[in-house]
């Protein structure tokens, strides 16, 4: 197992800019690893529920054209129903 030098200065932005050498332990870059796994995981979980958002409306859209072609659809036979009743109303002499 490697030596571990915890008298190295730590990094630093000012150390960075001096072109110093920088340092991070290892406990740092997991933690930078694990934050980063994070983030990712939680852009998935946004985009997972725009996702879902969007097949919410696009459902929503598609009932609402169904129930206005099925409203035609019913509107057409009550006009067909009442004008056939009509007709028959005419020619029993009611």
């Amino acid at each position: 197992m490697g030596e571990q030098n915890f008298c190295k200065p730590r990094w630093t932005e000012k150390a960075a800019r001096r072109g110093e050498e920088s340092y991070v332990t290892p406990y740092e870059s997991y933690n930078i690893l694990f934050s980063m796994i994070g983030l990712t995981g939680q852009y998935i979980g946004l985009g997972l529920i725009f996702y879902g958002i969007r097949q919410m409306q696009r459902g929503t859209e598609y009932k609402e054209r169904e129930s206005v072609r099925r409203h035609k659809e019913n509107m057409k036979a009550l006009n067909d129903n009442h004008t056939a009743l009509m007709k028959l109303i005419e020619r029993t002499g009611g």
